[in-house]
């Protein structure tokens, strides 16, 4: 996998779906800062904007809002101290410290990219013991099918985010597992177990990034 080949891949993406509301502007931006202190999470946004297409259009969704949903769904670590995204060992305080990217995430978005936003937010409460957003955290006057648009792609993009850091971050689980005990699938379908189909799109959606 080279990463330099893949944000050439993103660039060349964002160009194409030349999407409203100067979303393209803003994930330029956003990739640009990631690349001076967080090269790594810059790294991980791009595959995971990859994969969640690529499953969204797999499955008939959204594919350019999974695109650029996966592009931005970590902003909020931008705020946050790089060296706790450096792959080592984190204190209960500083895992705490992480968790709260998500809805710092979903503060800078939210007066630009409403949707977008939402899915930064919500996009680790989609999981079993999750964190970030809840359902009351929506307008109340979003549509109910506008909701469930964004619990899609959230879906998609937080299966894509777990399969991302477990294929490029240590060998060892937040609880103290070791990966090689373990098989991932199954363990996507122990936090996901309603989604049996995006995990699986995910998983293939993955090994093709990981030839790029």
């Amino acid at each position: 996998m080279s990463p330099e080949r893949i944000s050439v891949i993103i660039q060349q993406k964002i160009e194409a779906y030349d999407p409203s509301g100067n979303l393209d502007h803003t994930a330029r931006l956003i990739l640009a800062l990631m690349s001076l202190r967080h090269s790594r999470t810059k790294l991980h946004v791009e595959r995971v904007a990859l994969m969640a297409e690529e499953v969204a259009s797999d499955m008939g969704k959204d594919a350019r809002q999974a695109f650029f949903s996966g592009l931005l769904h970590d902003i909020g670590k931008l705020v946050l101290p790089y060296h706790l995204f450096a792959d080592q060992s984190i204190t209960d305080d500083e895992f705490s410290e992480i968790t709260s990217h998500a809805a710092a995430g979903h503060k800078v978005l939210e007066p630009f990219h409403l949707y977008t936003a939402l899915v930064a937010g919500i996009h680790h409460r989609a999981q079993d013991r999750g964190y970030g957003l809840t359902l009351t955290d929506f307008p109340e006057d979003m549509p109910l099918s506008q909701v469930k648009k964004v619990l899609n792609i959230a879906v998609i993009v937080g299966v894509c985010d777990f399969i991302d850091a477990w294929q490029n971050r240590g060998d060892t689980l937040r609880d103290g597992r070791k990966k090689t005990d373990l098989d991932l699938r199954s363990l996507l379908l122990e936090k996901y177990p309603d989604d049996s189909q995006v995990v699986d799109l995910a998983l293939v959606a993955a090994d093709k990034v990981r030839t790029i």
